[in-house]
């Protein structure tokens, strides 16, 4: 009898085991994977949280003098009058004003040829002008444009024969930037 009792016993054990037990135990073991995954999800938030704020005081002790700079040099917009009118201050120290001015449409120039819509972080203008002037002027004004902050490529320039007065037409073709 007692080694009935006890068979039963173990019988009982193992299917308590096998029907309840063990599929609780399952869930518990993946009840904790997804903590695990949940705890790295929140080591990996505090991570960010930690490099958010390194590279928000780095940016803050920019002093505004500089942010202006960089903003002058790839704004996150494209002002076409502000360019013009900046290209025209620059041609003016040298008794020099533009003509006949045209702007491409934005995105117009496409460094690799290919047609549609552009998926670069910076978009592209062009900006064609005519001025009268001196070689030498003309060149201390390309000099001027090479060394400001605003960043253009000069992509074209076509020149013809000097007048009677010694001054020659200069037809410039650059294009600019921006951060889309």
């Amino acid at each position: 009898m007692k080694n009935i009792i006890s068979i039963v016993l173990i019988i009982l054990a193992i299917t308590l085991f096998a029907l309840f037990t063990n599929p609780r135990y399952a869930s518990v073991r993946e009840l904790s994977v997804e903590q695990q995954r949940f705890d790295d999800a929140l080591d990996r938030s505090k991570e960010l949280v930690a490099l958010r704020d390194a590279l928000l005081s780095k940016y803050n002790s920019i002093q505004s003098e500089d942010l202006e700079r960089i903003s002058t040099m790839l704004p996150d917009s494209i002002d076409t009058v502000r360019l013009i009118i900046d290209i025209n201050t620059l041609a003016s120290r040298y008794g020099m004003s533009l003509g006949n001015i045209s702007i491409g449409s934005p995105d117009e120039v496409q460094a690799d040829g290919a047609l549609g819509p552009s998926s670069d972080d910076f978009g592209r203008l062009s900006l064609s002008f005519t001025v009268l002037s001196t070689y030498d002027r003309f060149r201390a004004f390309l000099t001027d444009l090479e060394r400001s902050l605003r960043l253009v490529d000069v992509t074209s320039l076509s020149f013809g024969s000097p007048g009677q007065s010694g001054m020659t037409s200069y037809q410039v073709t650059f294009t600019t930037y921006w951060l889309k």
